[in-house]
C-alpha cells in the first residue's frame, strides 16, 4: 500500500525535501524510504520511514562484502540530523547545489569549463540544446505557447522540441528564440526550412568536449499499482513499450508512467555501477 499523502507530506516537510544521506537539495527526485522493509514487518509510521533521492536510494539497497551497508540504525540517525538542522534553519544552506539530472550536471561542469578558457560565454541552456540535439540525432521545432484566455499564440514565448525532449524560450525582436541566438552566432546550429538542426561544426564540438561517442536510451517507469520507481536502459527502446513493460515489485504489465530519454554514455558505466552482483 502507498504512504498515506498526510505522513507522506509531513517526512518532506520536516527534510524540507532534502537528502538525508547526501543532503541535498532534490525536489523533484525523492522518494521515502522504509527504514525497516514493509516485507520485514516494517511500518508506514513516521519513525520508520526516510526522505532519500533516488541516486542514494540505490546505494542504500546496495549489498557490498567489502564496505559497511547502511543499518537501520544509521538511517534514523541520519534523518533526524537532518530534520534538526532544518529546524534550526541549518538547511536548506545558501549554497544548496540543486542538481535536477544527470544532464543538468553535465551541462553545468562543460558550461563552467568553457567560460573559464574563453571570452564567449555560453549559457547553459544553449548547451543543454546543443547536447539534446546530438543526442537525440533530431532537429529543433519551435512550436507557440497558446494563451489560455483566447487560445492564440504567444508572441514573447514559445517551446522548442528536440525528439522527446522539450525546452521552453523567450523569442526576441527578430522572432529568434534567445536560447538559440549563441548557437546560431557560433554556427553550431544551422537553419533548415521551418526548423534548425546542429552544424557539422556543433557537432564536432560536442563529441570533443563530451569526449564520448555512446548512445542508449534510459526508459524511466512509475507503477501506477505500488508506486515503484526503476529505469529500464537499453540499446533497442522500441522493445520496451508501455503496455508491456512489467513491474518487478508487485508484476503488474502495463499500469504505469513512462518518460523515454536518450542520453550519452554506455550502459555498463551505469549498470551496475560500482555494485558486486547480488548472487
Amino acid at each position: 500500500m502507498a504512504i498515506p499523502t498526510k505522513i507522506a507530506d509531513e517526512i518532506l516537510v520536516r527534510s524540507a525535501r532534502h537528502c538525508c544521506i547526501c543532503r541535498k537539495f532534490r525536489p523533484l527526485h525523492l522518494q521515502i524510504h522504509h527504514i525497516i522493509e514493509q516485507s520485514e514487518g516494517g511500518t508506514d509510521d513516521i519513525d520508520n520511514l526516510i526522505p532519500i533521492c533516488t541516486y542514494c536510494h540505490s546505494d542504500v539497497h546496495t549489498k557490498t562484502q567489502l564496505t559497511r551497508r547502511f543499518t537501520s540504525d544509521e538511517l534514523s540517525m541520519h534523518r533526524e540530523s537532518v530534520f534538526e538542522l532544518v529546524n534550526k534553519g541549518r538547511l536548506p544552506s545558501p549554497d544548496s547545489i540543486i542538481t535536477n539530472s544527470e544532464l543538468d550536471y553535465i551541462v553545468d561542469e562543460l558550461t563552467q569549463k568553457l567560460n573559464s578558457r574563453q571570452e564567449k560565454k555560453y549559457d547553459k541552456e544553449s548547451i543543454k540544446i546543443l547536447y539534446a540535439c546530438l543526442v537525440e540525432e533530431s532537429n529543433i521545432s519551435i512550436e507557440p505557447i497558446l494563451n489560455h484566455e483566447d487560445n492564440r499564440p504567444l508572441i514573447d514565448r514559445a517551446v522548442l522540441e528536440i525528439g522527446n525532449q522539450q525546452f521552453f524560450s523567450d523569442i526576441d525582436e527578430k522572432g529568434i528564440p534567445v536560447s538559440l541566438s549563441m548557437l546560431l552566432n557560433e554556427r553550431l546550429i544551422e537553419k533548415e526550412d521551418s526548423s534548425y538542426k546542429i552544424s557539422f561544426k556543433g557537432i564536432r564540438f560536442c563529441e570533443e568536449e563530451f569526449n564520448t561517442y555512446g548512445r542508449y536510451t534510459l526508459i524511466k517507469c512509475k507503477c501506477l499499482s505500488c508506486s515503484l520507481h526503476f529505469i529500464i536502459c537499453t540499446w533497442e527502446p522500441e522493445t520496451h513499450k508501455r503496455e508491456s513493460i512489467i513491474c518487478p515489485e508487485c508484476g503488474t504489465k502495463g499500469g504505469m508512467l513512462k518518460w523515454k530519454q536518450n542520453t550519452f554514455g554506455f550502459i555498463f558505466e551505469s549498470v551496475p555501477g560500482n555494485a558486486k552482483l547480488d548472487m
